[in-house]
């Protein structure tokens, strides 16, 4: 008996010994220096990750200025061809119909220089007529007019 009672002793002071040993080590902060590293090792790569995102903004940025400078390049050019283009066209333009104008007016002068004098007088003649009469009808018509207006 005093075997098992020693067995009994032995297995419940181990017991004890382990379960205050298991409350003591949950109670400490096993983990703190754990979690100190954790929070360095990950400061470092957010350091890490934040510079190398600087130089890729950085390098792209250059890259889209470089771009840009090209696409303002390339549309100047073009722009400068199609302004040369449009300012010949335009040249021209006005260079035909100025000389079509200028055909006109060399044909008319020579189709007047040609008639006769006695042709324009009768169109003059013919003008006047014609004038004097559209005055006449048109005095006759108002004198009508406010005749009949003051006998009302």
């Amino acid at each position: 008996m005093k075997l098992l009672k020693r067995k009994v002793i032995i297995v419940s002071l181990s017991l004890s010994t382990f379960l205050v040993m298991g409350t003591a080590y949950a109670y400490s902060e096993a983990s703190a220096p754990l979690q100190v590293w954790f929070k360095s090792q990950l400061s470092i790569n957010q350091q890490a990750i934040d510079h190398q995102l600087q130089q890729d903004m950085v390098m792209a940025s250059q890259a889209l200025d470089e771009s840009n400078e090209k696409s303002v390049a390339s549309v100047r050019v073009h722009l400068e061809k199609v302004t040369e283009d449009a300012s010949y066209t335009l040249a021209s333009s006005i260079d035909a119909t100025r000389q079509t104008y200028s055909d006109q007016l060399e044909g008319a002068a020579a189709a007047l220089s040609k008639s006769s004098l006695a042709g324009f007088d009768t169109y003059i003649d013919a003008s006047t007529k014609q004038m004097s009469s559209d005055i006449e009808q048109w005095a006759d018509e108002m004198i009508q007019g406010l005749t009949a207006a003051l006998g009302d």
